[in-house]
């Protein structure tokens, strides 16, 4: 897994892989959307420019536009990293925007291309704190960005392994499957559990009678905690924010929402 310079790309592929993208996405800016490939051809050579900061519109700062490249030689994803800040981008998009194609998704390549834009970000001297996901919190983050790339980094996830009241479940697990779970096998497992208990209060394998139990969970303890529904069927549970430091993961904080009876 690499990231390449978009104009250090093979450009037939690159025009192929941002013609993927709508212009907007969830929040992921395409320029390119709807260029044919001379305009693709002027837009690339602009990007070298843009990098180095030379002839940026007013309120513009430096960005460096990579493609994430996989293992297999794919290209799968775009990442744009923003050298320095205004306040706008201070209180929105931040440092770094991403867009993986979408029959790409959910194969960890978001992830695996954040950590090695982080490791860009610090090779640029960007020092700053920095926020991520939950898509974080797996063991090979660190092996992917380095721990020292890692350091002043936070994510907000669904439990901490340090955190006594997860312990039984984090040591069953590591017990039977010899590696410590991910934020996606605690998931899974409470949702198991979720359905479990439903079905026990039901008394009844009939669907309505096991959806209008689940609609009823409260105070149901799980994997990562406790979890109630609330009249909105969203789910009440704790979130904790994690600090990456020195190749460990440290709880600062965690946090319960108020229900919404």
């Amino acid at each position: 897994m690499r990231l390449i310079e978009t104009w250090l790309a093979d450009q037939e592929r690159a025009f192929d892989l941002f013609a993927k993208f709508p212009a907007e996405e969830t929040g992921f800016e395409n320029p390119a959307a709807g260029m044919n490939r001379e305009r693709f051809a002027a837009y690339v050579r602009g990007l070298r420019d843009e990098s180095l900061g030379v002839g940026l519109p007013d309120g513009w700062v430096p960005a460096t536009k990579y493609i994430l490249v996989n293992d297999e030689g794919d290209y799968v994803g775009i990442f744009n990293l923003r050298h320095r800040l205004t306040d706008f981008l201070r209180n929105g998009p931040g440092h770094i925007g991403y867009g993986v194609a979408r029959e790409y998704r959910g194969h960890g390549y978001a992830t695996a291309g954040l950590k090695l834009t982080l490791a860009k970000a610090r090779e640029l001297g960007i020092t700053c704190p920095i926020l991520g996901t939950d898509g974080w919190d797996d063991s090979k983050v660190t092996d992917i960005a380095g721990a020292e790339a890692l350091n002043n980094t936070y994510f907000s996830t669904h439990y901490s392994d340090k955190d006594e009241s997860v312990k039984p479940f984090v040591e069953a697990f590591k017990s039977k499957y010899g590696h410590m779970p991910n934020v996606f096998a605690a998931l899974g497992y409470d949702a198991g559990k979720m359905l479990a208990d439903a079905i026990k209060r039901a008394g009844s394998g009939d669907p309505e009678k096991i959806q209008k139990a689940l609609e009823e969970t409260k105070d149901l303890k799980v994997g990562t905690g406790t979890i109630t529904m609330d009249k909105n069927h969203n789910p009440i549970k704790q979130a904790v924010i994690l600090q990456n430091k020195d190749g460990d993961r440290v709880m600062v904080a965690k946090i319960m929402p108020d229900s919404e009876d």
